[in-house]
């Protein structure tokens, strides 16, 4: 069963062989052209079994919904105050008559109809092969219930705009095998004595308005005021953007973002031990992992250095 539409509504229409309470596999199978959607979602330039990724929202719309989710306007709630960060350049008094333009964050607010928000899926993809060697690059394996089509309709749409194609694999084959070991692959670590922030700021993969660069440029400033991680470890495909940085001997871990609106959290213990490899943007953000949860505001840079004290 194959599709090649852009998107589908409906299950039925497009799979109508797929039969209630089976499990199944949206899938594609890896050849030339695909292995180059494959890099682009995220994966390696090798596609190795078990390699697993979520994939890059940079891919499309769908994409960007699974990786970070979305707000939907709910104009029945009324109206809220939302406040935001932005720049502000001016110029201040420096005696004499003499004037200097600076640029500072500052924070305003208005008045905006409220939001509902839609968690992200995150859905992860991964390669397995059959008995014949070949590969494929697939969703989680999932029940088809009624009360999830919804979550198939995604999986599949996911497939569609990243790989152009879906194929759908039945579970009760017996060819099929999936790897049981999953090497997440969302994140690499630095070279050593490369430093995060610099990297980023002068890099072309990252696409940053002026808000974001300023507020990078402030966090490369502190953070080099301070002891140098022990690892740094970047985020790539759906989690490009991320940084964590280790301190081992402090057994604390930091994690930033560097788009905007983003928090600094605080973590006790180490990247590995805390599987930070293979767990959620949920499990880490709303998880309630975290020790501390710091906004990038006046006392950021006050409260980052208390853990360095």
């Amino acid at each position: 069963m194959h599709c090649h539409k852009k998107r589908i509504r409906s299950l039925k229409r497009n799979f109508p062989y797929l039969q209630l309470n089976k499990s199944y596999y949206f899938a594609v199978r890896i050849k030339e052209k695909i292995t180059s959607y494959a890099i682009k979602a995220g994966f390696p330039l090798e596609l190795n079994l078990g390699d697993t990724v979520l994939p890059n929202p940079e891919c499309g719309p769908i994409s960007d919904f699974n990786a970070n989710g979305k707000e939907v306007i709910n104009k029945s709630k009324g109206k809220e105050d939302h406040t935001y960060q932005t720049m502000w350049t001016h110029e201040e008094f420096r005696g004499r008559d003499e004037r200097e333009k600076v640029t500072s964050l500052v924070n305003r607010t208005i008045k905006r109809w409220c939001r509902d928000k839609v968690k992200a899926p995150e859905i992860n993809l991964t390669i397995i092969e059959n008995i014949n060697k070949e590969k494929f690059i697939t969703c989680p394996l999932i029940i088809y219930l009624q009360e999830n089509e919804s979550s198939l309709i995604h999986m599949v749409n996911l497939m569609l705009e990243i790989f152009k194609e879906c194929t759908v694999l039945d579970n009760s084959l017996s060819n099929i095998i999936v790897q049981p070991k999953y090497n997440y692959v969302n994140w690499t670590i630095m070279p050593a004595g490369d430093y995060p922030f610099s990297r980023i700021i002068n890099s072309s993969e990252y696409v940053l308005n002026k808000v974001d660069k300023y507020i990078l440029k402030d966090k490369e400033r502190v953070y080099l005021q301070l002891p140098s991680p022990d690892i740094c470890y970047c985020g790539r495909a759906g989690f490009n953007g991320y940084i964590v940085m280790e301190y081992k001997l402090r057994n604390m871990l930091i994690f930033e973002n560097i788009h905007y609106g983003n928090a600094t959290y605080i973590f006790e213990g180490k990247f590995k031990e805390a599987n930070f490899r293979s767990l959620t943007k949920k499990d880490i953000l709303d998880g309630n992992l975290h020790k501390d949860r710091i906004i990038h505001g006046k006392l950021w840079e006050q409260k980052i250095k208390t853990y360095f004290s």
